[in-house]
């Protein structure tokens, strides 16, 4: 089990414990798949670019090719950021690297010829410029738990500089299982079975199954999930953290607390961290297991 101290030297105090009255560094600055509107997003380059800013903590998607490459990439398919409309997972790594990922991005023309990186180039760079780093996993296999077990192995710095989460349980229980040293967390987001994609503006994406017994029964998992995360599954896991869709709040009650995240009015970082104090005073956010 990853005790207090390795827990906080990664991400910080349990925000619940900290003193509001000042910012103290409570909430901290994370890049979300890089410099993403700057630079292609997962790539070597938004992560250096993140670095010259002074951000120190990456979070990065990382999935299977063909060959069973762990790479960075957050769809399923390639469409999104290349000329390729394939399934990543039907590419073998060389092939990938035949891809320009740049050719959809705002400044293609500035970033050229930027490819998709392996994870263990990815590690090795953020290392090497001494940055944390959130590795998200998107692939429901469980060849991934290999992967991450084997990563840590290589680079036993990650003990106290990395988080391992996903939004599948079942690939973050088995890697805590085999190795308790590695701080976990889980993400959730609403209708994460039910539905494609969610926000607070849009609501709910497209359904995951068209076929309505399946739909229900997606919808069933979606509340028996909502229900269990905070009365079984956070003590079961022995994870660190949860971490929570951008418009969704968790509370000991409801799980999902909804609230606009558009106003009329700036909110600085300390009146938001009063606010989540306030409304979610024993949430599951960034709550560290006290056993």
């Amino acid at each position: 089990m990853p005790d207090k101290g390795q827990v906080e030297a990664i991400i910080g105090k349990d925000p619940s414990l900290e003193d509001m009255t000042t910012e103290n560094g409570i909430i901290k600055t994370i890049a979300h798949r890089g410099a993403g509107l700057d630079a292609p997003e997962n790539s070597l380059i938004a992560f250096k670019m993140c670095n010259d800013k002074g951000v120190n903590f990456i979070e990065f998607d990382i999935t299977l090719t063909k060959d069973n490459i762990p790479v960075l990439f957050h769809d399923d398919t390639l469409e999104r950021m290349t000329d390729c409309c394939d399934l990543i997972r039907d590419k073998t790594y060389d092939e990938l690297k035949q891809l320009d990922i740049s050719v959809k991005h705002s400044f293609k023309d500035r970033y050229q010829g930027t490819t998709i990186p392996t994870l263990d180039e990815t590690v090795k760079q953020l290392i090497d410029s001494d940055q944390n780093m959130f590795i998200d996993i998107k692939d429901n296999n469980m060849q991934m738990v290999k992967v991450v077990l084997d990563l840590y192995e290589k680079y036993p710095s990650l003990y106290i500089r990395a988080i391992t989460t996903s939004f599948f349980p079942n690939i973050i229980y088995l890697i805590r299982r085999k190795n308790p040293k590695i701080v976990c967390s889980l993400a959730w987001r609403p209708y994460a079975f039910s539905h494609v994609s969610y926000s607070y503006a849009a609501g709910k994406g497209p359904r995951r199954s068209t076929v309505f017994y399946k739909h229900i029964f997606n919808v069933i998992c979606d509340k028996v999930h909502e229900f269990l995360l905070s009365t079984i599954t956070y003590y079961l896991m022995g994870i660190s953290f949860i971490l929570l869709h951008k418009d969704a709040i968790c509370g000991n009650t409801s799980l999902l607390r909804q609230f606009p995240l558009y106003t009329q009015f700036g909110i600085d970082k300390l009146s938001c961290a009063e606010y989540i104090k306030a409304v979610t005073n024993s949430m599951l956010i960034l709550r560290s297991v006290k056993r």
